[in-house]
């Protein structure tokens, strides 16, 4: 029985009265749900904010007052909080981009580089974090993708922004395979010794949804001084179905990937 049938039912001789504000109420109620579905469904709208400082890129905010966009708004602004660079003197800098805008999941991509006083080199590397728009959590990649078997790393203790990595062997399996199919032969020279089982063994992977690509995108977390060699793969949909990944996930990732539902565009 919907809400007005039964508004109908328990007012009697009332009911011409109540069904106007029992509509209304339903009215609200379906508005409601239309605009959390469209902030789930669809390419997701945000908005730039100033940088935090002189070459440090502010994260973009999702607009939009649904409960899951409010976490991860709030999530968003713990990172942007979290971005002390060094102890002493030093520089930090920080990019950010979407690989994934919508429908049903968004992702974004924190490129740094920190060089402190006294080190040998600067520190460079990436974090891409990819949000459930239903729940407004993180996507926690080892049981969306259940068929990798995969171990997180823990996050105890670590930076706002760090995003757990996933130890799995099919997936390390599935990597180097990618890898050592590349066809740049310079690279491969250099790097193949780094795709063997043995070295593999206890690297972690970052995952996340990539919508340029249309799939589930992976990158080795390699040590700074062979991070060349951490390319990025992307798993077709035939690759996701065959890891276990979600059928919502790669819906999702593959109608993105149609509708261009990244940011930049260039």
């Amino acid at each position: 029985m919907t809400r007005v049938n039964a508004c109908i039912a328990m007012a009697g001789s009332a009911a011409a009265l109540l069904l106007a504000a029992c509509s209304q109420t339903e009215g609200e109620a379906k508005a409601d749900g239309e605009a959390a579905a469209a902030a789930a469904g669809g390419d997701v709208a945000f908005e730039t904010r100033p940088d935090i400082r002189e070459g440090v890129q502010a994260l973009p905010r999702l607009t939009g007052d649904t409960p899951a966009i409010a976490a991860i708004n709030a999530d968003l602004d713990r990172i942007d909080a979290d971005t002390a660079g060094c102890d002493g003197p030093g520089t930090f800098t920080r990019t950010a981009t979407l690989p994934m805008t919508g429908p049903g999941f968004f992702t974004v991509m924190l490129s740094d580089e920190l060089f402190c006083e006294g080190t040998a080199r600067p520190s460079i590397g990436f974090t891409a974090i990819t949000y459930d728009l239903s729940t407004g959590q993180r996507v926690d990649w080892s049981t969306a993708a259940s068929g990798l078997r995969a171990t997180r790393s823990s996050a105890e203790g670590m930076p706002a922004s760090y995003e757990p990595t996933l130890t799995s062997e099919n997936l390390a399996e599935w990597y180097a395979r990618e890898m050592l199919a590349s066809t740049n032969a310079d690279w491969l020279e250099q790097c193949r010794d780094r795709f063997t089982e043995e070295m593999l063994a206890d690297d972690g992977f970052k995952i996340w949804l990539d919508a340029r690509t249309g799939g589930l995108a992976v990158s080795a977390d390699f040590p700074h001084v062979v991070m060349a060699c951490a390319e990025t793969a992307t798993m077709t949909e035939e690759e996701m179905r065959r890891f276990g990944v979600t059928p919502a996930v790669i819906e999702a990732v593959t109608t993105a990937r149609t509708a261009g539902n990244f940011a930049p565009k260039g």
